[in-house]
């Protein structure tokens, strides 16, 4: 029996609220360097709408994957319509960065592209920065909505560690493991071990089975760390997951509200992605040379119940891709600069089968190859003691090719191959940032996005194979202002932007239910984005924010429907939370986060609706002799909500979002 409503249980826990913290008593906000933003600058001074979560917040939190992070950042969500296969949405772009040829956000990983679909993982991680719009200057492509970048634990020459087990709802089991081992006094390793299982959280009605959603997944990771004799530190990382589930997901809304499915079978949904990375900080003549490093392999396994459209209907899709990036900066009086250049070749191998033999097939097959080449600078120029000035420009070149083929009934195969998109672009940046006193940071910014082209690669005829669509264009603006106090007790943040947005890319679906990428004339998002934070006592400190957006169409029409003045699918007008954490004593951490997101539509054809919900998350924990014992529930309120939609022959089909799910766990740090 529900004794109050949910907005008073809002507003209730916006009062009384608390958020763990892994720290003895503080008498100061710590600041955080903002890895992301490559130039070292702390969350204060970075003239970017950003926000970073170090070590101590990600534990105490139980963030340990990309979904994970959405209640902490303003503007940000997430779509997903199986186990891992994760888009981050930031401002309404990137809604279905894992159907597409192109992607509107990044995800780095110790300065290294990777797959958010298939590495989301956030195990032994020191911090996440996510920093919020157009990133092309440092990023380049693939970076309209943002970036996501990830810092994993470096070797430690103390040989500390952990092991941890835990416990959840829906028979979920974790067990986690990491050691620093000193191989000499300037060169240690990191070994990190994880292995989870679940049965998920639907139930087949039809199979009679509470695991046809299930998933089981292990992690490894090595990291060396090597000190020069010069000062300069090397790092080289090996990351391997191995995820393996079922992919019974898809249910029509009746049973989606209830967590069940009554599918023929349980699908597969199965990753393998191994990455390796390497990064060089070092100086040259006082100056600061970076170079990453990274080649990465994945593969994924996608099928559906063979019911939801009476058919077969998945892939096989594997993909490769290395990068490299050298970047120089330094400083001269009242200089400051930055130049680097930037390598990156891409390859992916794209099946699709769909199969309702003897009426209709479609095996398709893409081949895609992409080489970009890029040069970057920015000039700072302090033209008093508190203005500073910045240009900044990216040269990038990409050249993609495919071949593609499509077998139909009767064995008839056509071929397109040598398929090539090709453009060279400018990218400039202007920033301003005014900085009177320690307490005070503000800013302007005006730059241009940038989003490839790319093709059609599940595409069932080969005109739509052959045309492909056109790269993504925008104008963007953002004024920002900082705030904290003398003591460093209480800090404030906004940042107002706009981004005018020329031929964005849409993902859509075919005739044929194929996945395509569709070009939207002009489109926009502007809005505004608010956090704070303040310790009221050593023990005690309430966080805000909060996030409104205008993303919407303004010239688009597709298949006879005119989708101008419509928001973007996955994004909601705006997201409010709030968070206390309060540590009353060295053994004791409290914790409760709550956010409340507006109504949105759902990825396709918006048509499919999220109504407004409210996620409460909260934990308790216990410290005591290097042991941390804790209990969890994430989803409190048991709100339902939908993470993707699908409408095939006139039925609408949804994926739930998790429900409430409640754990403990065991940590022994060493």
């Amino acid at each position: 029996m529900r004794y109050i409503s949910k907005p008073q249980c809002f507003l209730l826990l916006l009062i009384v609220n608390f958020n763990a913290s892994h720290v003895l008593a503080e008498t100061a906000l710590a600041p955080l360097t903002v890895y992301g933003s490559k130039v070292n600058s702390t969350e204060f001074d970075t003239p970017i709408s950003s926000t970073s979560l170090d070590v101590g917040e990600l534990e105490s939190k139980g963030i340990d994957d990309l979904e994970k992070i959405v209640q902490e950042v303003p503007n940000l969500y997430y779509t997903r319509f199986s186990k891992g296969a994760t888009a981050i949405t930031i401002r309404g772009l990137g809604f279905a960065d894992d159907e597409s040829d192109s992607v509107g956000t990044s995800v780095f990983v110790d300065g290294v592209s990777v797959g958010a679909a298939v590495l989301d993982s956030l195990i032994d991680t020191e911090q996440v920065d996510v920093l919020l719009g157009p990133q092309s200057i440092l990023y380049g492509q693939n970076s309209m909505g943002g970036v996501i970048a990830v810092k994993t634990i470096d070797p430690s020459f103390d040989e500390d560690g952990y092991v941890e087990l835990g416990a959840a709802s829906n028979n979920t089991r974790k067990i986690r493991a990491a050691k620093s081992i000193s191989l000499s006094e300037r060169t240690a390793l990191r070994v990190v071990l994880g292995d989870e299982s679940s049965d998920g959280y639907i139930t087949n009605t039809k199979l009679e089975r509470d695991d046809s959603a299930d998933y089981s997944s292990q992690l490894m990771r090595l990291k060396l760390l090597h000190e020069d004799n010069n000062g300069g530190e090397w790092r080289v990382g090996l990351h391997h997951i191995d995820n393996k589930g079922g992919n019974d997901y898809f249910s029509g809304k009746a049973l989606s509200d209830k967590y069940q499915s009554q599918a023929s079978d349980t699908g597969i949904n199965n990753t393998l992605y191994t990455l390796l990375t390497s990064e060089y900080i070092g100086d040259i003549d006082d100056n600061t040379l970076t170079v990453n490093a990274g080649v990465s392999k994945s593969e994924w396994q996608y099928w559906l119940p063979k019911s939801l459209f009476g058919g077969t209907s998945g892939f096989d899709m594997k993909t490769q891709q290395a990068s490299v990036e050298a970047r120089l900066q330094g400083e001269e009086q009242q200089y400051d600069w930055l130049a680097g250049v930037y390598l990156d070749h891409y390859s992916r191998q794209a099946p699709y089968t769909f199969d309702l033999s003897p009426y209709y097939l479609s095996q398709t097959h893409s081949d895609v190859t992409s080489n970009t080449q890029a040069a970057f600078a920015e000039l700072g120029w302090l033209f008093s003691p508190s203005w500073r000035l910045a240009g900044a420009a990216r040269l990038e070149h990409n050249q993609r090719s495919m071949d593609w083929s499509l077998k139909t009934l009767g064995g008839s195969v056509t071929y397109l191959d040598d398929v090539d998109e090709s453009e060279t672009v400018l990218l400039p940046q202007l920033t301003l940032s005014y900085s009177p006193s320690a307490q005070h940071y503000a800013w302007s910014k005006i730059k241009r996005g940038y989003k490839h082209s790319g093709f059609n690669i599940f595409s069932t005829n080969s005109s739509d194979a052959a045309n492909g669509y056109d790269p993504e264009f925008a104008n963007y603006f953002e004024v920002g202002y900082r705030y904290r106090s003398p003591n460093n007790v209480f800090e404030f943040g906004s940042t107002a932007f706009t981004t005018k947005i020329h031929d964005q890319q849409v993902i859509v679906k075919g005739n044929s239910g194929q996945t395509l990428t569709d070009n939207a004339a002009k489109s926009h998002n502007t809005g505004l984005e608010l956090n704070g934070k303040w310790l009221i006592n050593e023990t005690t400190t309430i966080a805000l924010m909060t996030g409104f957006v205008e993303a919407e169409y303004d010239d688009y029409v597709y298949e006879g429907t005119d989708y101008s003045g419509r928001q973007f699918a996955s994004t909601p007008k705006y997201s409010i939370g709030t968070a206390i954490s309060w540590k009353p004593n060295k053994s004791w951490a409290l914790g409760t986060q709550v956010t409340r997101n507006a109504r949105s539509t759902l990825y396709p054809n918006s048509e499919q609706t999220n109504s407004p919900y409210t996620l409460v998350n909260a934990q308790v924990n216990y410290y005591q002799d290097g042991w941390i014992l804790g209990v969890y529930g994430t989803n409190l309120l048991d709100e339902s909500w939908y993470t993707r939609g699908l409408s095939s022959s006139g039925n609408d089909y949804y994926v739930s979002a998790q429900p409430r799910e409640v754990g403990m766990r065991a940590r022994y740090d060493f």
